[in-house]
């Protein structure tokens, strides 16, 4: 069970199962998956979900690698950071917050990985002042949290998850040619 990152700051987390497919002319690569964030996993560890899904989100959120400071947010409370960021991106009832969060592309602060295991969980970072700031909570909870951690600290795990997480499925690719499936 991989873990990359330390769990005691920030870290994700995955373990491989093989699922038996009817369709065997596709390459699968299942698993599960959790986010460590200061020493609490996030996510639905007992759900079975596809890797490739989570390692095709990490590229989406690797995409804004070094483009997510915005003095708006500094000094502002976790729970602060989180509302004003979650409205602004999915619609809160102030429109001038939506225009705001479209204008400066806040999209980019939003490290959530969208698979059922872990859609419970919506997670924002914040470059501030050469460390990161990442705030999450949990759907129906109002308690946000905050972990505090070094400048591309975050991205460093996701890259390094991404890369794990692609190795694994071209040596599964090449698995399944060597047994004669398409790939």
């Amino acid at each position: 069970m991989p873990v990359i990152g330390n769990v005691t700051r920030f870290a994700l987390e995955f373990e491989f199962v093989d699922v038996a497919s009817e369709d065997r002319t596709r390459v699968w690569l299942n698993g599960r998956v959790g986010i460590w964030c200061g020493a609490t996993r996030l996510g639905r560890f007992d759900l079975i979900t596809s890797l490739q899904i989570v390692m095709l989100q990490i590229e989406r959120v690797l995409r804004d690698v070094g483009n997510r400071a915005n003095p708006r947010f500094r000094g502002l409370p976790a729970r602060d950071v989180w509302a004003t960021l979650n409205d602004g991106m999915y619609g809160g009832s102030d429109p001038s917050t939506v225009e705001l969060a479209d204008a400066e592309q806040w999209a980019r602060h939003e490290i959530s990985l969208h698979v059922d295991a872990l859609d419970d969980w919506k997670l924002f970072v914040v470059d501030d002042a050469g460390r990161e700031r990442v705030v999450w909570r949990k759907r129906g909870e109002s308690t946000t949290s905050e972990l505090v951690v070094s400048a591309g600290e975050v991205d460093a795990v996701l890259r390094h998850a991404r890369d794990v997480l692609d190795e694994a499925f071209r040596a599964r690719a090449g698995d399944h040619r060597a047994r004669g499936g398409d790939a």
